[in-house]
């Protein structure tokens, strides 16, 4: 999960825009205490959430979290990586590691820039599109959510709304 957020922090510095470290967003939304803000990374983090440790795990891999995360998470940020040219080694592994466990191509039925209307953009194209400011104008941090879909692409049938996925 580090490495994710590794990776992620890195691609919101290519597209030059402000991006808070996982840990430090988790305890800034209310999900975990001082001590457990401060070192032992995200597992940690997640694993010590009084608000979180509720939460059961899907019983099989083709479950509608592993859809989500990957299909609106992983893979608008390997997208956007590939656009800005940052390396995105561990979101694009398990981006395809999802997608042969449960039959599904995750890079193509995802949130991809095509769907987004982020196609063929430079990174200042694409903050330009969805409003965001640079690293430079923004004062403090801000969330970035993708626009909501009506369909969830994995599942013919499925009306839903997606997820938002902060960068």
């Amino acid at each position: 999960m580090d490495a994710i957020d590794h990776e992620r922090l890195e691609l919101a510095r290519a597209l030059g825009v402000r991006a808070v470290p996982f840990t430090e967003l988790f305890h800034q939304l209310g999900f975990t205490a001082g001590q457990d803000f401060h070192g032992g990374g995200a597992y940690r983090a997640i694993q010590h959430s009084e608000l979180i440790r509720p939460i059961q795990s899907p019983p099989q891999l083709d479950h509608r979290y592993l859809h989500e995360d990957v299909g609106w998470g992983l893979v608008p940020w390997m997208h956007l990586a590939t656009a800005t040219g940052s390396p995105a080694p561990t979101i694009t592994a398990l981006t395809h590691l999802a997608g042969a466990i449960n039959g599904i191509d995750y890079p193509r039925q995802g949130l991809t820039l095509e769907r987004m209307g982020l196609a063929g953009k430079t990174p200042g194209e694409i903050r330009a599109h969805v409003g965001v400011p640079t690293a430079e104008q923004a004062g403090a941090p801000s969330l970035t959510s993708c626009r909501q879909a009506r369909e969830h692409p994995h599942r013919a049938g499925s009306a839903r709304s997606a997820p938002s996925t902060a960068i």
